[in-house]
């Protein structure tokens, strides 16, 4: 993968999370905390949360192509820093509690599960049209000769 495809992947993924993140927080302050009032500050938090998020994602880099193996490995480092990076942030925030601190940690995970599957169905949307390019130019060459 070259880096401008890497780069290209990354802004993907921060504009996914970002939309999961506002939707997540949303809920959780619908379930958690209803009567707290907001400020406009809070509106960069899904930006903010998101930039860090994405943050992990450099260990997915590779000049060549992983093995199997090797990208589930990479997943699972990755699932790791970036559950360990957003607690330490909420932490240093001042907004991780007792009372969110399980439901942070799953929403984490469904989020980064969703993000993946996001991308996976880009990716297979990409790789679709490729295949029916490759078809229509097949076709037209054999029209040709």
């Amino acid at each position: 993968m070259t880096k401008k495809d890497f780069a290209i992947k990354l802004l993907n993924m921060f504009f996914i999370v970002t939309t999961i993140i506002t939707i997540v927080m949303g809920v959780m302050g619908l379930l958690w905390e209803r009567d707290r009032l907001l400020t406009y500050e809070v509106m960069f938090s899904p930006v903010i949360i998101g930039f860090i998020s994405v943050l992990p994602s450099i260990v997915m880099y590779s000049k060549i192509e992983l093995t199997l193996r090797q990208i589930v490995i990479r997943k699972v480092l990755h699932l790791c820093l970036l559950e360990i990076e957003l607690i330490a942030f909420s932490k240093i925030m001042g907004i991780w509690n007792k009372v969110i601190g399980l439901p942070f940690v799953v929403s984490i995970l469904i989020v980064a599960v969703l993000v993946q599957v996001f991308l996976w169905l880009i990716g297979l949307q990409r790789a679709n049209t490729i295949t029916n390019e490759l078809k229509a130019f097949q076709k037209q060459y054999r029209r040709t000769n």
